[in-house]
This record gives C-alpha cells, sequence and structure tokens, in this order.
C-alpha cells in the first residue's frame, strides 16, 4: 500500500513531567496514527450521476496501558481543498460507524472513509490535487490531561481529482503491471473458489420471485513485485489490495441482496478484508449499484486470478419473462502502491427469467402450393415454424393477388406454439373480390423473444382447398 505513517513510540513519563522512574506516576496518555493510504478517485466524467469514490484507509492504534475516549476526523472535515464549480464531495464515515468511541489500551483500530465525487455544467476538464487531512485525538476529561505525543496524531495526504468529458471506460493500462486482464460476471459459481476459477458461464435462468448467484471475477492480477524495499510501498508494484465496480441492472426487476468480499483479496496471511458497497437491498433508484472492498491488513498484497465478491439478487415477483443484463463499469483495481487500473477486458451477464439461456432460432419455411375458396375469397397457405427450443411464436400472413387493374390483399395474425418443427395451415380473407386460383406473392413472418424469421415467395393458389 501507499502508506503514510507518523506513528512514534511511546515515551514512558514519571511524575514530574519527564522521562524516568522517580516520582509518582501521572496517567500517560498517546493515541496516534499509525498509517493512511488514500485509494482514486477514478476520474470523474462530467454529467454522469454515478460519480467517481475516493477511499480513505487507516489505522489507529492506542500506546497507552488504558482505555482512552478518542476522536477521529469527521467526514465533514476529511476534505481541505474545496472542489471545482460543478463538482460536489459526499464523505461518509464508513468503519467506525461514529467519530467518537473508546480505544481500548493497546487497541490497533483501522478507520475507512468514503468520498462520492460528482461533477456537472459549468464544470470542464480540470485536474486539481486535493489536500486531505485525518486525526486522532484523545477526549480530555478533567482532572485528566492531553495526549503526550502530539507528533503522531494527524497525517496530510493529497489526491488528485481529474475532471473530464464522459467516456464509456477508463482506457487499459498500456502495460503490465497494471490493470488485470478481466474482470467479469460468472453467472454460475460452481468451481469457483479464492484463487481459481471453474469455466465462466454468461447467463443464469431464474422464474420470478427467486434469487440468484453470481460472482464478480479477477483474471490475471499482475504479479506483486516489492522492490527491495519492505519498509517503503510506494515502489511496489502489482498485486491487489482493494476493488470496485459499479453493477448496471434494471432495479424494477432485481434487487440485490448481500455481497461477500471475503475470497481473492482475504486468501493471503494476515488479511483484513472491509467491504463498503451500496446498502443491501438496494434502493431501486438508478438502476446501479457500488461494489467495493479493501484490505488493509499487513500481508502481501493477493495477484492471479479468483474470486473478487459473490452477489446474491433476488428477482421480483412481477418480473416478467425476459433476458436482462448485468453490466459492469467504471470497474478498478489498486495496486500494491494504491495505483487505480481499469482491467483490460470487462465481460457482464444475464439473468433468463421464465424462459431458457439458450440462444433463440427460429426459421420459416413456405409451401409453393395453397389454395383459394371462390364461395367466400379466402385463400389457405401452409408454413413450417422450426425452433431451437419450444416456443410461442407470433406468425404474420400476408398475401396479395393481383385481379386485372385491382390488388387483393389480406393479412391474418396467429400465435402458433413450436417445437422443433411445426407446420400450419391458416387462411386469410382477401378483401373486395376475394382471392381466386391462380398466383399469388406471399409474406410469412415470424417473431418470438424479439428473434426474427421472414420467408417472401409467390405462391400457387388452386382451386378449392388443399
Amino acid at each position: 500500500m501507499a502508506l503514510i505513517g507518523v506513528l512514534a513510540a511511546p515515551v514512558a513519563f514519571s511524575g514530574d513531567g519527564t522521562g524516568g522512574a522517580a516520582g509518582s506516576e501521572l496517567l500517560h496518555h498517546d493515541v496516534g496514527v499509525d498509517y493512511c493510504v488514500p485509494l482514486g478517485p477514478p476520474p470523474v466524467a462530467i454529467s454522469e450521476t454515478g460519480g467517481a469514490y475516493l477511499w480513505v484507509a487507516c489505522k489507529i492504534v492506542n500506546l497507552s496501558d488504558h482505555d482512552d475516549a478518542v476522536q477521529v476526523t469527521p467526514a465533514s472535515d476529511l476534505l481541505r481543498t474545496a472542489v471545482p464549480d460543478g463538482c460536489t464531495a459526499q464523505s461518509a464515515l464508513l468503519v467506525p460507524g461514529r467519530p467518537n468511541f473508546v480505544l481500548l489500551a493497546g487497541e490497533q483500530k483501522s478507520v475507512l472513509y468514503r468520498t462520492k465525487y460528482e461533477c456537472h455544467a459549468p464544470a470542464g476538464d480540470a485536474l486539481v490535487p486535493m489536500a486531505l487531512t485525518f486525526a486522532i485525538d484523545h477526549r480530555e476529561f478533567f482532572p485528566d490531561e492531553d495526549d503526550s505525543n502530539t507528533a503522531n496524531d494527524s497525517v496530510t495526504l493529497e489526491s488528485n481529482l481529474v475532471v473530464g468529458t464522459p467516456q464509456t471506460e477508463p482506457p487499459p493500462p498500456p502495460s503490465s503491471p497494471g490493470g488485470m486482464m478481466a474482470m467479469s460476471i460468472d453467472a454460475d459459481p460452481t468451481g469457483n473458489a479464492a484463487t481459481d476459477l471453474g469455466p465462466r458461464e454468461d447467463c443464469v435462468e431464474a422464474p420470478a420471485g427467486a434469487s440468484v448467484t453470481v460472482d464478480v471475477t479477477a483474471e490475471g492480477i499482475p504479479l506483486y513485485v516489492d522492490k527491495g524495499t519492505p519498509s517503503d510501498t510506494t515502489d511496489d508494484e502489482g498485486g491487489a489490495i482493494a476493488w470496485a465496480f459499479l453493477l448496471r441492472y434494471s432495479e424494477a426487476h432485481f434487487s440485490v441482496m448481500g455481497l461477500e468480499p471475503h475470497y481473492l483479496l482475504a486468501a493471503g496471511a494476515r488479511s483484513n478484508v472491509f467491504s463498503f458497497p451500496d446498502i443491501v437491498p438496494d434502493t431501486n433508484e438508478n438502476d446501479r449499484w457500488l461494489g467495493a472492498a479493501l484490505d488493509v491488513g499487513g500481508g502481501a498484497p493477493e495477484s492471479g486470478s479468483g474470486v473478487l465478491a459473490r452477489l446474491i439478487i433476488s428477482v421480483e415477483d412481477f418480473a416478467p419473462s425476459g433476458l436482462y443484463p448485468l453490466l459492469l463499469s467504471r470497474a478498478v483495481h489498486f495496486d500494491a502502491a494504491g495505483n487505480a487500473y481499469s482491467p483490460h477486458e470487462v465481460a457482464g451477464a444475464y439473468i433468463a427469467v421464465g424462459r431458457s439461456c439458450e440462444p433463440l432460432e427460429i426459421g420459416v419455411q413456405l409451401d409453393a402450393i395453397g389454395s383459394a375458396e371462390p364461395r367466400d375469397g379466402t385463400a389457405a397457405v401452409t408454413f413450417a415454424i422450426s425452433c431451437s427450443r419450444p416456443v410461442l411464436v407470433g406468425v404474420t400472413v400476408d398475401i396479395r393477388q393481383r385481379r386485372g387493374w385491382q390488388i387483393v390483399h389480406g393479412s391474418s395474425m396467429h400465435l402458433i406454439p413450436c417445437e422443433d418443427t411445426t407446420s400450419s395451415t391458416v387462411s386469410v380473407e382477401g378483401a373486395g373480390k376475394g382471392f381466386v386460383a391462380g398466383n399469388a406473392d406471399v409474406i410469412v413472418a415470424a417473431t418470438a423473444e424479439s428473434v426474427y424469421a421472414t420467408v417472401s415467395a409467390p405462391v400457387k393458389l388452386r382451386g378449392g382447398r388443399p
């Protein structure tokens, strides 16, 4: 991680306020910042309501031998630099849930902030260095004394805010180490594990009212290299200490019910993974949901391939049958030095509600011989519908026949259950004089699940029924 540390060694105090063992003991207080690391944000696209997120992860410690009441920086005071005109920044303290709490004797605790940047007109292209300050303060209660070592109470960080015109995805990094090869949705978690992936499926079937489980996976995270300076992470390369993505889907038909992040990021020794996604169940507001996790442990960053997160998605009771996409956008992982990289490839998946995942193929064949009934002016044609799986097919039959200087026209619509190949004969009533024996131009159009097939051909109508 790109850590900024300010922790100093604890100092023993004697009764006269100087170092040493003589005299009566004064209560010694020393709470401090071990390290802080800023992650992100990726570039903020103007008018993109999803925004871009900055995470700040810090570790604090109580170096004294007793419990102390402390306060960390409120979320509203984290940013010290004003955002450009047209931009907003909303910060939240995610861990712990409040700035005031008790830090136990010798305890180490993680602190995690999330800031959402969003920019709209009149904002323009800009690169703004944003200063951030994190601090921990010992809360003094009379006759208690204040922190005896204030040198380790605060740290100042810097994170660049990049604002620009919208783009569908950040460009992939030019070379490795950098972005992972792919971040994908696997619709079938079978065979997947923290550091191993089975064959990826891009579709899962579910009835309305059910739930499905899908994995967000990583492939080819570059190998972690510490550059031979274990105490300095700023020159490290590769590995992953955090990831984030926006899941885009139809919130009118689905809800994200849960996220489990303890897979690849938690695979190594001394991992300590925090997840900080959008709330679950989701709010059904904007067809997008943020997933994110960070490893604040002291182990080596993970690399390779495996599961980033497992999601549970419920299908609404009233969801109509159809094929619904699950898309990933603004996908990113952070390497050992805290640098953000987008994957070289991103792949989504589908949920098939009340239907099969199998791609549908349909075809139409038209018989060259039909019939005309002069008594009522109708014509009958025969056709065959083929389908790759059972489905209800909508069919339109259109017949045109020239009778002297007039064109007799008729059409009809039908719903035909198809299994493999289904032959049908339908009658069509002709307008005006009606159809008679002779040649006619016939069009048969079939459609099912947004798949279309059409045949157009001349048909010889014979007198009487076939």
